[in-house]
Parts: structure tokens; C-alpha cells; sequence
């Protein structure tokens, strides 16, 4: 009774699509333990909301939670920290290579409890596991690369937000991976993705060189590019026609041979990237031509600016140059196409921090930079926009 009273308490102000899910995850724990709800079924609910099993600990969970191409901020660490103390054995969350942060051996009935306190930082597992879009990843150096031809971040997050909680999205033959990279160094691995996307000027036009049907496994298969330039107004419409391509023909029989061979590079295989990319293009023409007054494919773009960061006169004390330090920097700064400002690389062994290491890092990032930070596909944490005379007490 207490817990559904915080949960409620949580839940009030969030958007009524959220609070639905959250309070229907309550239910359905409910109706599991109580022998009323198959636990395929279970399954299958819970991957859909960014919650896994755990073998051999059935009331033990992981959750992932999705942080969109990587950006997130220090109130962000520090409700993951509050969660970590509370709800985890080992107060620790792990980076994973899709820039997710995930909680692990939550116990089954605090779930919908850690729902809702990552809702309420702005975050959310929805579609983080499961037959989905998994989360949209991209260049950690977007925005600031010296090389890249263009900020592909306006257009991940776009295309991150159109999938979420999309009706096309809910019940894929097999999970779904995209990738951005706006640099000619690919930090975004962007060929070992169902969809990647690079970006590309064209006669001063934005837009990008689109590769399909990647993916790693047992039998990795290099994307290959569906079309040179797709202009950046028909990136949506051109996403979304893979999909529905890959959801009509993908292969959807339950046996685990069969799921096994289910994700979009064995469609390729089996029936040729010519006949794949005819497919893809002549349902984009259909969806452009039959769609609805309230479709928009528009995207937002915003350049980022400097932070604020008052830089500390002089250098700490005790700190004076040494080899250490000019290791450390040639190691872990990068420079920015923005003068005076540098990215700071923070690495994270095995992808794991505690606790006390997010808010020391949240503190970090909110001191020096502004709190501009992404995670990265290596499982680490950039600092952005850190001004290149505050690195001695970076």
C-alpha cells in the first residue's frame, strides 16, 4: 500500500501515456504473481518497457533505460545515482554500447517504482529491449567535431522521437538498430546497423548517404547504401519505409532457428540488396503519396551555443605540468571546432560506475561544462564544451 502511494505520488504531472504504462506494469506483476497472467506473456510486456529477465534470479531484473544518442545531464546522473542506492544491490549502473545506462538485480516489485523515478528525470525505457526500435544512436562528437560536415544530432533525436511508442514499431519480426555519424572518421560504426546514416552536403543541400541490412552476430553483414543522398526533408518518410519493408517480409516464425535469421541483414541475403532497395523506395513513394494532413517529416535545427562556465583564475593547488598530465591530455581531450573549448573523454572500466562516481560526475560536468555530456558506443562518457583553460582542474 505504501509503495502504491509513492507510485502515485511519482506519477502525478507525467504525461498520461507514461503514467499508463508505469501503472499497467504494477498491474501486471500483480496479475503474474497471482497466477493470472501467462509468464510468456509477462515476458513479452516487460522487454516492450526496457525490463529483462535475470537467469536464475526469476523476481530480479534488469532495466535499460534509453538515453537518446547519448546526451544526457547531471540532474539526469543524479536521479540514476538516487535509483542505484536504493534499488540496486550494488549501487552501480553499466554504459552499454548503445549509449544506454542500465540498472541490474532490481527486485521485481520495485519496477514499477523505478519507472517511475526515471520518467520523472525525463528519461524512459520504453522500447529499450524487444521486437523495437531500440534505441537511436549517434556521433558523441556531434555538434563539435572539427571534421563533420553537418550536427547530426536535430535529426536523431527526430527520428528517435517519430519510432517511440510508433504503432509500426510494436511488433517488429526483430529489434531494430540506427545509427548517425556526421564526421569521416565513424565513431558511429553506422555499417553494422539496420539503418545508418552519414551525413552529406549536395550542391549546398543537407541530407545523408543512407546504408541498410548491417548487423553483427554469428553472420555479420556489412550495410550497404540504399540510395547516395537522401535529402534531410525525406530521412523520416525514407526510415519509415524500411521498417515497414522489414515488418511485411521480415521473418516472424516463433522457432528459435527461424528467430535466429530474423533481423533485416538476412532479408537482404535472402532476397539481394537490388530487390531490398527497389522495395524500400517504392514504399516511400506510397507513404509520401498517401499520407495525412497531420504527417509532418520537418525537422527542428538548433545550433549549440557555449555554455556559461566561470573558469577558475591560476591553476589548483599542488597542480603544476608533469608527464602524467600531458598523457592524460594527449589520451582524453579532444579538440573542438569551436575555439577555446575541448571534449573530455572519462573512461569507464567495463562500462560500470557507481553510485558516488555519477555524482561526482554530474558535479564535474555541471562545474565545467555546463552539464554537456554524451555517453558513448565505448562505454564511456564524454565532456563537451569544457574551456580549454579549466582542464588542469578538470
Amino acid at each position: 500500500m505504501e509503495d502504491r502511494r509513492e507510485l502515485d505520488e511519482l506519477l502525478r504531472g507525467l504525461p498520461e501515456d507514461v503514467q499508463a504504462e508505469i501503472r499497467r506494469f504494477a498491474e501486471e506483476i500483480e496479475a503474474l504473481e497471482a497466477g493470472q497472467r501467462d509468464p510468456e506473456d509477462f515476458k513479452r510486456f516487460r522487454l516492450q518497457n526496457g525490463v529483462y529477465g535475470i537467469r536464475g534470479a526469476p523476481d530480479r531484473h534488469m532495466v535499460r533505460v534509453k538515453v537518446r544518442f547519448g546526451r544526457i545531464t547531471p540532474e539526469q546522473l543524479e536521479a540514476l545515482a538516487d535509483i542505484a542506492d536504493r534499488f540496486t544491490p550494488n549501487r552501480r549502473v553499466h554504459l552499454t554500447t548503445r549509449q544506454d545506462i542500465q540498472f541490474h538485480h532490481v527486485r521485481r516489485h520495485d519496477v514499477p517504482l523505478v519507472l517511475a523515478h526515471i520518467a520523472r528525470a525525463g528519461l524512459t525505457t520504453r522500447e529499450a529491449c524487444g521486437n523495437t526500435v531500440r534505441n537511436v544512436t549517434a556521433c558523441p562528437l556531434a555538434g563539435i567535431s572539427p571534421t563533420e560536415v553537418f550536427d547530426v544530432t536535430p535529426y536523431a533525436d527526430a527520428v528517435s522521437r517519430y519510432f517511440l511508442r510508433n504503432p509500426i514499431a510494436q511488433n517488429l519480426p526483430r529489434k531494430f538498430k540506427i545509427a548517425f555519424e556526421g564526421c569521416p572518421d565513424d565513431h558511429a560504426r553506422v555499417r553494422i546497423h539496420d539503418i545508418g546514416a552519414v551525413a552529406l552536403l549536395h550542391e549546398g543541400r543537407r541530407g545523408f548517404r543512407l546504408y541498410i541490412a548491417g548487423g553483427l552476430g554469428a553472420q555479420p553483414r556489412a550495410a550497404e547504401v540504399l540510395e547516395e543522398f537522401t535529402p534531410a526533408e525525406l530521412l523520416i518518410p525514407t526510415c519509415e519505409a524500411v521498417l515497414r519493408i522489414f515488418d511485411r517480409y521480415g521473418e516472424r516464425r516463433p522457432e528459435h532457428t527461424f528467430r535466429m535469421r530474423a533481423r533485416m541483414k538476412f532479408l537482404a541475403r535472402q532476397w539481394g540488396i537490388e530487390r531490398l532497395r527497389d522495395a524500400i523506395l517504392a514504399e516511400r513513394r506510397v507513404l509520401l503519396a498517401t499520407r495525412s494532413g497531420s504527417a509532418t517529416y520537418a525537422i527542428e535545427i538548433e545550433e549549440e551555443t557555449p555554455p556559461e562556465v566561470e573558469v577558475p583564475k591560476g591553476a589548483p593547488a599542488l597542480w603544476a605540468p608533469s608527464p602524467e598530465y600531458e598523457r592524460w591530455r594527449r589520451w582524453n581531450v579532444l579538440p573542438q571546432k569551436q575555439e577555446g573549448y575541448v571534449a573530455v573523454l572519462i573512461r569507464c572500466p567495463l562500462g560500470d560506475l557507481t553510485s558516488e562516481a555519477l555524482r561526482v560526475l554530474a558535479r564535474l560536468a555541471r562545474r565545467f561544462c555546463g552539464g554537456r555530456m554524451r555517453t558513448t558506443i565505448t562505454q564511456n562518457v564524454l565532456l563537451r564544451w569544457v574551456p580549454e583553460a579549466a582542464l588542469p582542474w578538470v
